[in-house]
């Protein structure tokens, strides 16, 4: 289970901070997840559940989503790298064009992961399996 906290609000959605846990602590690939200097990145999720700006909550998203999303930043890059070189190299019967392929075919990745990241980003499809305010911002419950 994770926890956050809302940190912004506009129509329909809400920012959240994760909250950084002791298995990210000791993750190698913190910084996927992360900015360089170890704090998490906003997630936007759609606010179906009435969140309010400075609420704490309890989340969990499902495995199948965190899954896919492994999926897509760790092995679409190396198939891509692989896909290239051996393009590249049974085109041409060379290795260095096998080279050029996979840094072509990384490029590919790159390019793919950015748009894909900017369509998901426009959608409302990131909502977590469970959600459970534990703190309401005494702020705005006023």
């Amino acid at each position: 289970m994770d926890k956050a906290r809302v940190i912004k609000i506009e129509p329909g959605f809400a920012h959240l901070l994760m909250e950084v846990s002791a298995s990210c602590r000791g993750c190698a690939n913190q910084k996927v997840c992360c900015s360089g200097g170890g704090s998490p990145q906003p997630v936007r999720i759609r606010n179906d559940y009435g969140l309010l700006a400075g609420d704490e909550v309890e989340l969990e998203f499902s495995a199948s989503a965190k899954l896919a999303l492994a999926f897509l930043l760790f092995m679409v890059p190396v198939l891509s790298v692989i896909a290239g070189y051996a393009i590249g190299y049974f085109a041409f019967k060379s290795e260095t064009f096998g080279i050029i392929g996979a840094g072509i075919g990384l490029l590919d990745a790159m390019v793919f992961l950015v748009i894909w990241g900017r369509i998901v980003k426009k959608r409302d499809n990131l909502r977590p399996e469970y959600l459970k305010i534990i703190k309401r911002n005494a702020i705005d419950a006023q």
